[in-house]
């Protein structure tokens, strides 16, 4: 698939490219070249094994792993390629954008003679990202000096069973003054005659190609195909594509209307497409402490410090005093954590102690998680300043075995694994990235200041989702990094981690033993 991607990128005899996968070898080669390909013309692509009876039919058939489909999806979306998850969804798409000029708008017009499959239509481009506004008043005025007043003119257009060829010529002709492409739907009975239409809708079409300097289309959708094959063949040989539902149709259009070259290469790559060089990253650093995979949240933190990751003050205490003492310096109220390389949810066994508001408190804070950890290689604690009035996010880096270092973001908390609310990209990210990142979750409205509540700091956090994105490539032996949750504050007063944690391949000797 990479070569033949390289290839057919340069083929001139290639308009747009559909694309079956199960799994690739080199995930950031396929990238590479799936990107250079989508510069230049589109790629429609079907991914099997999203799910997991899917991905052991992809092992017993090819005999290599499948990432994880949500790994593929952000790579996909990276990439510039269009993911659909049918073979007919696939054909739809290259039958559009081979049908419809380039850079045709996604303002779209429905002409139905049957009002049912013409909401549907309506219904599923809205879904798909297009603009199915109502015509302009003295459009809609325009239409009904020609249209009976029995025709529902709002976008679907509705000629009812009564309409002729004339009519959807000039309705479309019509609707193409303010809209970019329109749908044709013909639902058939054996007494219309679709010839007729497929003229009529067929005159439009041609007009529409012929006219301004603002590109325009007609499709259609005719159907069933029992009846109006002979029609469909008319419309085929007028250059009108024709599609098996009006809803297909429109999904496939918002799929062309989706499609645009980035103009901007991969973050890893140069503009010719070169790996970025050693130079172009950071500076290597020395090696995470934890030869046993785990680093302690204490050293987290400070290692997140010295990559100028934004930290709050903090202490690390192994006795009752110094945590009396520690948290005392830092004042108080504190929030006071277990300390065990074998508690990694610590507010599920109780490992965390908020508000404690002086030094009494402090000490049956450290008592209580001292409990916590017994038996549990108990370590101490640490300490940081209570924070008030931000929402909580999540920042993480994992490993892919196909695409290697994967940045995701979303939703904080302790209901994080419940909402699931996370967008994600094979790393590293240019700011560009991270600020699509954060568009992409659910959760944006109450990031943007939802029910009067203060718009929070996404410049600061698509700046640090950005650097945060680049460790793994300072630390080849990182895993694993979750900072979870990520304090946000308001506009203007940044952010800051709450918590950490990292796990780093084990020392060399030991992972080969």
């Amino acid at each position: 698939e990479i070569d033949l991607l390289w290839y057919l990128a340069e083929d001139d005899g290639t308009d747009v490219v559909a694309l079956y996968i199960e799994s690739v070898a080199n995930g950031r080669r396929f990238m590479e070249a799936l990107h250079a390909c989508t510069e230049r013309k589109p790629v429609v692509v079907i991914k099997a094994g999203r799910t997991m009876a899917g991905q052991r039919a992809t092992l017993s058939h090819t005999g290599s792993m499948a990432g994880a489909d949500r790994v593929y999806d952000a790579a996909l979306k990276q990439c510039g390629a269009l993911r659909v998850r049918s073979v007919e969804a696939m054909f739809d798409f290259c039958k559009a954008f081979l049908s419809v000029p380039p850079g045709v708008g996604p303002r779209t017009a429905i002409v139905t003679n049957s009002g049912g499959p013409g909401v549907l239509a309506a219904d599923r481009a809205e879904e798909a990202g297009l603009d199915v506004r109502q015509p302009s008043a003295a459009l809609q005025q325009e239409l009904r000096s020609f249209l009976p007043g029995h025709c529902a003119l709002q976008n679907p257009v509705d000629l009812t069973v009564e309409g002729t060829g004339a009519w959807y010529e000039r309705a479309l002709t019509a609707l193409l003054a303010e809209y970019d492409v329109a749908v044709a739907i013909n639902v058939a009975t054996p007494y219309l005659d679709s010839m007729d239409l497929a003229r009529g809708v067929a005159d439009a079409a041609a007009r529409a190609r012929s006219v301004g300097d603002q590109p325009t289309a007609v499709v259609a959708a005719f159907l069933p195909e029992e009846i109006v094959a002979e029609s469909v063949v008319r419309l085929q040989e007028r250059g009108v594509a024709n599609f098996a539902t009006g809803d297909r149709a429109v999904a496939a259009l918002g799929l062309v209307s989706a499609y645009a070259p980035s103009g901007r290469p991969l973050p890893w790559c140069g503009p010719e497409g070169s790996p970025l060089g050693k130079d172009e990253l950071p500076a290597s650093h020395a090696p995470l402490s934890g030869t046993d995979g785990t680093v302690l949240e204490h050293q987290a933190m400070a290692w997140l410090r010295e990559n100028e990751m934004p930290v709050p003050r903090f202490r690390f205490a192994e006795t009752l005093d110094g945590a009396v003492k520690a948290a005392a310096e830092l004042g108080y109220p504190v929030a006071m954590k277990v300390v065990s390389p074998e508690i990694l949810h610590k507010s599920d066994v109780g490992g965390v102690v908020l508000d404690v508001k002086d030094d009494g408190e402090a000490v049956e804070a450290y008592r209580d998680l001292e409990r916590v950890g017994q038996g549990r290689d108990f370590r101490g604690v640490v300490i940081y300043p209570m924070v008030k009035g931000a929402v909580e996010v999540l920042l993480g880096l994992s490993t892919d075995p196909q695409f290697g270092p994967v940045v995701a973001f979303g939703v904080g908390g302790i209901y994080t694994e419940i909402w699931q609310d996370v967008a994600l990209r094979v790393a590293p990210i240019d700011r560009r990235d991270a600020e699509d990142m954060i568009q992409e979750i659910s959760a944006l409205p109450l990031l943007e200041g939802a029910r009067g509540e203060p718009a929070r700091a996404l410049d600061a956090l698509a700046d640090v989702l950005t650097r945060f994105s680049r460790l793994p490539f300072r630390y080849p032996e990182l895993r694993e990094v979750d900072l979870n949750p990520v304090f946000l504050f308001e506009e203007g007063q940044g952010l800051v981690v709450g918590d950490v944690r990292v796990i780093v391949e084990k020392a060399t000797k030991e992972r080969d033993r």
